[in-house]
């Protein structure tokens, strides 16, 4: 509904044209004024006195002065405008610029500016269930910075001729937002010697009716691209053993858990790129709630699936913690993943979930906790305080990073309970948070598998820190290492880059094994815009079983980053 002007486009010259069609006007679609039981009440004021119209504005005078009600500054004010249009073909598609199963990218800059790319060339037939294509994007030469991607999707299902149009993804309550990435002009802070990698991530063998992930294939180029060198697969218990093509059917032949081995060999020979093969398997705690376990390297598969929702109300899990831990193969790796993160009403309920306490801690075969699960939140404070516990008791326990990413590269997106609403956050995002390794060498998966065994990382969401410690006689001890002596020294290296922000703050905390809080032995404040830091001094010779470890921060815009590394263990030897 235009109204007269916008039928007609000219002001009418009396009220009657807005009842009457004044002139054959063939756009006239009137009348415009609903009339009362009166057919002409509309003409009169409250006085009963003809309204006066000229040009726009509308004239009173019942009431014995003029009143006045201008309508609109001028008459060419309505009927001289601009409009913007948009001209399509048959397929309601700006001629010759896009095809038919077309992909487009528009990269928008941070001063407004836009570069729109063409990345199909040819036409897309998509005949299976899962279906992706990496494209290489190459910003203007010279751009470093916050980048929006804005992605079209133009597409056209062989059942029917309609052409539809999607940005960035065609799920239904998403809000279709272009993704933000950051070009960085240098790579991702690190040490010589060091690697780094996400040690929990779901393939696309993690797919039931609430959760999916991607294919290895996609996740490899991903994973160069942010500067990764290995990836943890840990998909859930409970999917991977499934049917391939019936997630709420098992198969005992195993051929999801089949395909993981066989795709992380294929992938490792033709990319060169590592997977560390895995499961997370739901399993009992001592309350007999289910909690997840990180296990890698295993060939061995442990059914889990207590919270997997594939049973409603029948979700308790196969196996305990300790049936798990104490039927591991030789070198295998097991880590609490996100232990002491919180979970909602509805899934203690349903699912009953639950999370680690001391008496799950304290149970052998298990080599550490994954704190750090994508964010710096709750969960990760007290993972921190647990894990510090454990290392006050003389544990020799270790903390790991990864995201429980499901495909989720650039935004996270999983149905909430109770399964009618879609979660969309800048949560849980690959490679967001990460373990760093100390490798010797080239890096291979013995290698890889290896180091992490021994402890030689730090997790971080930015930063890089490293711990070396000599004793008087020259030898040498690095993160996850125990060296024997009198007289230490400690050597602090840190390294950060403009997209994390120069660092704040280092801190060297120290523990003696049977006390209840740790020490701090050293504070360094960064004042200055430091980026490279390298300082030695000497440590206490401590009088029993300790360990030094050491935080650092930095901060970019308002955000804070932090890195942790895992201790040095010192054993005095005598007078």
């Amino acid at each position: 509904d235009f109204g007269y002007v916008g039928d007609v486009g000219a002001l009418p010259d009396s009220f009657g044209a807005l009842v009457v069609n004044p002139g054959g006007y063939v756009t006239w679609n009137g009348p415009y004024i609903v009339r009362g039981s009166d057919p002409d009440d509309f003409r009169t004021d409250a006085w009963i006195s003809p309204y006066g119209l000229a040009d726009t504005m509308i004239r009173s005078t019942g009431s014995g002065s003029p009143l006045d009600k201008v309508f609109a500054a001028s008459s060419s004010s309505l009927l001289n405008n601009t409009v913007n249009g948009r001209v399509v073909d048959a397929d309601r598609e700006p001629p010759g610029y896009l095809r038919r199963d077309s992909v487009m990218a528009e990269l928008v800059y941070p001063d407004a500016t836009r570069e729109t790319l063409e990345l199909t060339q040819e036409a897309i037939s998509i005949e299976t269930p899962w279906w992706f294509r990496v494209y290489t994007i190459h910003p203007k030469e010279g751009f470093h910075g916050t980048l929006g991607i804005n992605v079209a999707f133009h597409v056209q299902r062989k059942d029917r001729g309609k052409i539809h149009t999607f940005f960035i993804d065609n799920y239904r309550g998403s809000n279709h937002n272009p993704l933000t990435v950051y070009v960085a002009r240098v790579p991702f802070p690190t040490l010589p010697g060091w690697i780094h990698g996400d040690l929990h991530h779901h393939s696309d063998l993690t797919h039931d009716q609430v959760e999916y992930g991607a294919p290895l294939e996609a996740i490899a180029p991903m994973a160069k691209s942010t500067g990764l060198s290995f990836v943890g697969v840990t998909d859930h218990a409970y999917d991977l053993d499934d049917k391939e093509d019936d997630y709420f059917q098992n198969d005992p032949n195993l051929p999801k858990w089949n395909r993981l081995h066989a795709s992380v060999e294929r992938i490792e020979n033709d990319e060169n790129f590592f997977f560390i093969p895995g499961e997370e398997v739901s399993c009992r705690n001592h309350r007999g709630e289910n909690v997840h376990l990180l296990l890698f390297n295993n060939h061995r598969f442990f059914a889990g699936s207590g919270d997997s929702a594939e049973r409603w109300f029948k979700n308790r899990p196969e196996h305990s913690l300790t049936e798990i831990l104490s039927n591991l193969e030789e070198k295998t790796l097991a880590f609490a993943a996100h232990p002491e993160d919180g979970f909602s009403f509805l899934h203690r309920i349903f699912l009953r979930r639950g999370k680690w306490a001391s008496p799950d801690y304290a149970y052998s075969g298990l080599t550490g906790l994954q704190i750090l699960n994508g964010s710096d939140d709750g969960g990760f404070r007290r993972g921190r305080q647990a894990w510090i516990r454990l290392l006050l008791q003389g544990r020799k326990s270790l903390i790991v990073a990864g995201n429980d990413a499901h495909g989720s590269f650039n935004r996270y997106r999983q149905l909430g309970l109770p399964f009618l609403y879609l979660e969309e956050r800048r949560k849980h995002l690959f490679a967001q948070a990460r373990t760093a390794l100390y490798v010797d060498g080239k890096p291979d998966r013995r290698k890889i598998v290896r180091a992490l065994a021994q402890g030689r990382c730090y997790i971080t969401t930015g930063p890089a820190m490293s711990l070396k410690i000599h004793n008087e006689k020259g030898e040498k001890a690095v993160l996850g290492d125990t060296l024997a002596g009198n007289r230490f020294t400690l050597t602090i290296t840190l390294a950060s880059t403009e997209e994390f922000g120069p660092f704040r703050s280092c801190r060297i905390w120290g523990g003696n094994v049977g006390q209840k809080e740790e020490r701090l032995l050293k504070r360094i404040d960064l004042a200055a815009e430091s980026y490279r830091f390298t300082s030695t001094f000497a440590v206490e010779k401590p009088m029993s079983s300790a360990y030094i470890r050491g935080e650092s921060t930095t901060r970019k815009n308002g955000r804070t980053f932090f890195c942790l590394t895992n201790p040095i263990w010192l054993e005095p030897s005598g007078k």
